[in-house]
């Protein structure tokens, strides 16, 4: 369910476990316990504040593209406004040019698009959840997952998806940026 707007993500919980439960009482109730833990604060994964920092530094175009709605993403980024503000672009899930959320593309077009990519092919995405690597390459960019442990790499990478477009790591401090031809940390 990671990375799905909030109605597909409640829709599935429901439909999978049989809920006897409308999508929108439990949105209700699950906003306002998230809303809760969030405003205590979500730290960034390891090696994120390197890289946003020297991608930033290098001049190098980035952008956020996440599922979250205006709402959740201030306070989901509060304690770590200093980094989020090195992004010129954010485009979040309730943007109205994003008209499907992920796994489709949109997000991560209208992310390109507004950076000015002449190619989506330019994009490159990183990515927690799964509908976020396959919304990515829907788009035709390269991916960088750092998967949560308990999900399996190999299910969702036999989904459509091109397996050398994809790069798996445990953490961003593992990210190598001359890979993909960006400046050496």
């Amino acid at each position: 369910m990671m990375g799905l707007r909030q109605k597909e993500s409640a829709e599935y919980l429901i439909t999978t476990l049989k809920l006897e439960i409308s999508a929108e009482t439990y949105l209700a109730q699950r906003n306002k316990r998230q809303n809760e833990l969030f405003a205590q604060g979500v730290k960034l994964l390891p090696g994120v504040r390197k890289l946003i920092t020297h991608l930033h530094n290098h001049k190098i175009p980035i952008a956020v593209a996440s599922s979250s709605h205006h709402a959740a993403y201030v306070l989901k980024t509060k304690l770590e406004s200093d980094i989020f503000a090195l992004f010129p672009i954010v485009v979040l899930g309730d943007n109205p040019a994003v008209k499907e959320g992920k796994p489709a593309p949109d997000i991560f077009i209208e992310a390109a698009k507004q950076l000015g990519f002449d190619s989506n092919e330019e994009g490159l995405v990183f990515e927690d959840a799964p509908a976020g690597v396959m919304a990515g390459r829907a788009a035709g960019m390269k991916v960088v997952w750092v998967p949560d442990e308990r999900c399996d790499v190999n299910k969702v990478l036999r989904v459509g998806q091109n397996r050398d477009k994809v790069e798996v790591l445990k953490n961003l401090t593992e990210f190598m940026p001359t890979k993909y031809g960006l400046p050496p940390y």
